[in-house]
C-alpha cells in the first residue's frame, strides 16, 4: 500500500492495487493547512487515523511512503583519479570537512563521471531527524514503513533508466512549486521556489526578482552598504540582519508603475511576475547546459491544475527560448500508483571513522578467499 504526502496540493493519498476479485483502493484527503512542515505532516496523519477506521486498518499492514522533497539537498565534489574503493574514503573526508554536523545527515553518493583528470562524485543528503520524525508519526497511527522514497525520486522512477537525456518537470500547487531535473532515474536537482500559482496570478505589486519574492535580505544588504559606505563596519551577516528598512534605501519603480492604475496595473504586475519566473527557470536550465553537466534542456513539462504552461509560452523570449508542455494532473496520480522502492539515501550516512583494513588478513590473502 502506498502513502503519498502531496505537499503541492496539501493532500494525503493512499493507494492499494487490487486484483481480479478485489478492486483498487483509493483514498485522498485534502487539508486546509500546508504540508510543508514535519509538524503539519504529523498532524495530518493523526487526522486520518482518527477520521476513518477502514483506512487505518489498511495502513496497519504497512505502507510504502513517498515524502515531500523539502530538506533534500544535492552537491558534487571533484575528486582525484583514484580507484573507487579509495574514493569512498576521500569523499567521506571531504563531506565531513564541508559539513561539520555530518552525523545529522543521511547521505548517498555515486560516481557521476570519470576521466583521466579525476572523478565527479554526486551526492544527495537530508536531515535524519526529519525522516525519523515522519517514521515515528506513521508508527504512532499503528502502521509501519516498508519502504521510503521522496517525491522527485518517485517521479524519476517512472522514466527510462537508460535515457541519456535530461528531463525537466515543473510541479506547481497553489502555494508551492518545484523544478525537478532528472537524468534516467537519477534526480540531479530540485529547486523550491517558495511560492506557487496563487502568488503568480496575483497582481498585488511589482516584483524586482523571482529569486526572492520579498527580497528582504537583498534590501537590507543594500541599505547597510548605503548607510555604512565610508565607515569601518564589517559586512557580516549579523550586522546586515540588524539593519532596518527605514526608507534610507528604496528601489526606483518603473515609469509604467507610476502611470498605470487598477486592473491595467494588476495585469502588468502579473505579466511581470511571469517574465521574472521564466527568467529564473532559464537561469537554472542554463546552469545545467554547461560544465560539469552538459545537459541542454529545451523543454519543461508542467504538472499543475491550471495551464500555466500556456502563459509561460507567451512570455517574450530570446532565440534560445524554452518550451513548456502542460501535462495536467496525471503525473500526480502516476506517482501515487507506482511502485515505491526504498531510496538508498535513507539508509546511508557518513561514518565518524574511516574504514579500517585488517592488514594481517590482507597480507595472508584471507581477504577475498572463498570460505569453505
Amino acid at each position: 500500500m502506498n502513502l503519498v504526502i502531496d505537499a503541492f496540493r496539501d493532500k494525503i493519498l493512499v493507494y492499494e492495487q487490487g486484483n481480479k476479485k478485489v478492486p483498487d483502493f483509493w483514498f485522498e484527503k485534502q487539508f486546509d493547512f500546508s504540508l510543508r512542515t514535519l509538524e503539519n505532516q504529523q498532524k495530518a496523519l493523526m487526522a486520518i487515523a482518527k477520521e476513518d477506521e477502514s483506512v487505518c486498518s489498511r495502513l496497519s499492514k504497512g505502507v510504502h511512503v513517498i515524502v515531500p522533497d523539502f530538506g533534500i539537498g544535492f552537491g558534487t565534489f571533484d575528486l582525484p583519479p583514484l580507484r573507487s574503493f579509495k574514493l569512498k574514503d576521500v569523499f567521506a573526508t571531504r563531506f565531513k570537512s564541508s559539513y561539520p554536523n555530518f552525523d545529522a545527515f543521511h547521505v548517498h553518493e555515486y560516481e557521476y563521471e570519470r576521466n583521466s583528470n579525476g572523478a565527479l562524485y554526486f551526492y544527495s543528503f537530508c536531515k535524519k531527524d526529519q525522516i525519523q520524525g515522519l517514521i515515528s508519526a506513521i508508527k504512532g497511527i499503528g502502521s509501519s514503513v516498508l519502504s521510503l522514497d521522496y517525491y522527485a525520486s518517485g517521479y524519476a522512477s517512472t522514466h527510462d533508466p537508460k535515457s541519456l537525456f535530461p528531463h525537466a518537470t515543473l510541479f506547481m500547487g497553489n502555494d508551492h512549486a518545484e523544478l525537478v531535473i532528472t537524468k534516467g532515474k537519477n534526480v540531479l536537482f530540485i529547486y523550491d521556489f517558495g511560492y506557487g500559482l496563487r502568488w503568480l496570478s496575483q497582481g498585488d505589486g511589482y516584483v524586482e526578482s523571482a529569486y526572492n519574492m520579498n527580497y528582504q535580505e537583498a534590501m537590507r544588504f543594500a541599505a547597510f552598504a548605503t548607510e555604512n559606505f565610508a565607515k569601518k563596519i564589517s559586512f557580516s551577516d549579523e550586522n546586515i540582519a540588524k539593519t532596518s528598512l527605514n526608507g534610507s534605501f528604496a528601489l526606483s519603480m518603473p515609469k509604467e508603475i507610476r502611470i498605470m492604475k487598477d486592473d491595467v496595473l494588476n495585469v502588468y504586475c502579473v505579466k511581470n511576475k511571469l517574465r521574472k519566473f521564466y527568467a529564473l527557470i532559464a537561469d537554472i536550465t542554463a546552469r545545467f547546459a554547461s560544465a560539469p553537466w552538459f545537459l541542454p534542456i529545451t523543454n519543461i513539462d508542467v504538472v499543475c491544475e491550471e495551464d500555466i504552461a500556456a502563459s509561460l509560452n507567451k512570455v517574450e523570449k530570446s532565440a534560445d527560448e524554452l518550451g513548456f508542455t502542460y501535462l495536467g494532473l496525471e503525473p500526480f496520480e502516476q506517482i501515487a500508483k507506482g511502485a515505491v522502492g526504498h531510496n538508498p539515501l535513507f539508509r546511508s550516512g557518513v561514518k565518524k571513522e574511516r574504514r579500517t583494513i585488517d592488514w594481517k588478513k590482507l597480507l595472508t590473502m584471507e581477504i577475498g578467499r572463498k570460505k569453505a
